[in-house]
């Protein structure tokens, strides 16, 4: 690479060896307003704007508690850096300093670029933790619907205890009901042979009364035929 200050000349050559092209360079007179070329004026401004915005936007989240302060302290420090070079970058434009070379151009887009990637890396573990908080948030939730689904599942052990005990009930009411009717039956069988025998003896002695009446009758008529 050629300084622009530098003017190169062209070598002497014979006329046998002279290229078809000869490139010559000649030094810029207006090698020092290559800065102000670059508009640094719009640059520093929209470096300060835009370093504003993501303070702002940093402090909000940090009011809200939706951020960690000990991981936007980097944040905050390449902010204030890139805030530094665009009021380098403006008070340049406004004093016009037309005296800085190129490496030093160079320097500030380095440092420029070095203080966007740095502001991009905080940018990302600010997006991890977040998303890590949201991860905890989703297993805080996945345990208390496991405890839902646990209080459920009690619940429909006790409803099928209740059931078994429910048919318990209804078997021993059951039993109960059988045992009852069997003694009915055994009592209206104990009944039906007392009523047999009553009515068994009740004859018997009925025609033993037959009997003896039929032998008084016989007696009778014969004492009256004796009689005659």
């Amino acid at each position: 690479m050629i300084p622009d200050d530098a003017a190169a000349v062209e070598e002497g050559n014979s006329p046998a060896q002279s290229p078809l092209v000869a490139v010559t360079f000649q030094r810029n007179v207006h090698w020092k307003r290559k800065y102000l070329e670059a508009e640094p004026k719009a640059l520093g401004i929209t470096q300060i704007g835009l370093s504003l915005f993501k303070v702002t936007c940093v402090s909000v989240f940090l009011s809200n508690g939706l951020s960690d302060l000990h991981t936007d302290v980097p944040f905050f420090i390449s902010t204030l850096l890139v805030v530094i070079a665009g009021s380098v970058a403006i008070a340049a434009q406004n004093l016009h300093v037309p005296t800085v070379s190129s490496g030093e151009e160079t320097e500030l887009q380095l440092l420029n670029n070095n203080n966007n990637n740095c502001n991009n890396v905080c940018s990302t573990i600010r997006n991890v933790s977040s998303i890590s908080s949201s991860v905890s948030s989703v297993s805080s939730s996945v345990s208390s619907i496991s405890s839902s689904v646990s209080s459920v599942s009690l619940v429909s052990s006790s409803i099928s205890s209740s059931v078994s005990s429910v048919s318990l009930v209804s078997s021993s009411i059951s039993s109960s009901v059988s045992s009852i009717s069997s003694s009915v039956s055994s009592s209206v069988s104990s009944v039906s042979s007392v009523s047999s025998s009553i009515s068994s003896s009740v004859s018997s002695s009925v025609s033993s009364s037959v009997s003896s009446v039929s032998s008084v009758s016989s007696v009778s008529s014969s004492v009256s035929s004796d009689t005659i």
